[in-house]
């Protein structure tokens, strides 16, 4: 066990005399290089539902009484419409109905190991850490970042992700499963201009 701090004045008789008292534990002193163990347990769910509903209609109706036209001579005058009164009539209707639901839920789970690159004074603790496996010809690298605080750290050496404020959790896969699943960029482009 890492030396702890001296327990408290009032405390002292009691643990000299008693069979069953046991000393206070103080809190544990972290210092950079220190290792800690975080268990990475990352999980989201998103839901949405959307309906869209619109109509329009235009209905759109004129006539025309009187006209200007050129007579001889420079002269203008108004024309007789001797022709009939001549007008238009325009109707638009518009109706357009869209429904769309969208779920998605993702879960990482994994323990990875940080290291303690600065202790700050008020006792919070900077992590970092880096994990990288090969299988065969798949590479999978993990890196973390954060801030927790020293006395969320358990007596086992490990703290959740949850208790990690400032955390940045990166995941990068390469190998023959990662291009099997990966767009190409036909469907890039059609994702970016979106024709239908």
């Amino acid at each position: 066990m890492p030396p702890k701090d001296n327990v408290r004045p009032l405390t002292r008789v009691i643990e000299r005399t008693s069979l069953v008292a046991i000393a206070a534990i103080g809190p544990r002193k972290f210092k950079p290089q220190d290792l800690i163990t975080i268990i990475v347990r990352q999980q989201k769910k998103y839901e949405a539902d959307a309906k869209l509903d619109t109509e329009k209609k235009w209905d759109l109706e004129g006539k025309l009484s009187e006209w200007f036209r050129f007579y001889p001579h420079r002269r203008l005058g108004t024309d007789r419409l001797s022709n009939g009164q001549p007008g238009f009539k325009w109707k638009f209707d518009n109706k357009y109905e869209t429904d769309g639901e969208n779920e998605r839920e993702d879960k990482f789970i994994t323990r990875v190991t940080a290291t303690v690159i600065d202790v700050k004074p008020n006792g919070n603790l900077v992590l970092e850490a880096r994990q990288s496996e090969i299988h065969d010809e798949e590479k999978i690298e993990i890196t973390l970042t954060g801030v927790c605080r020293s006395e969320d750290v358990t007596p086992d050496n490990t703290i959740l992700s949850t208790q990690v404020a400032e955390l940045v959790l990166v995941e990068r896969n390469r190998g023959a499963v990662r291009d099997a699943t990966r767009r190409g960029w036909v469907p890039r482009i059609l994702d970016w201009a979106r024709p239908f």
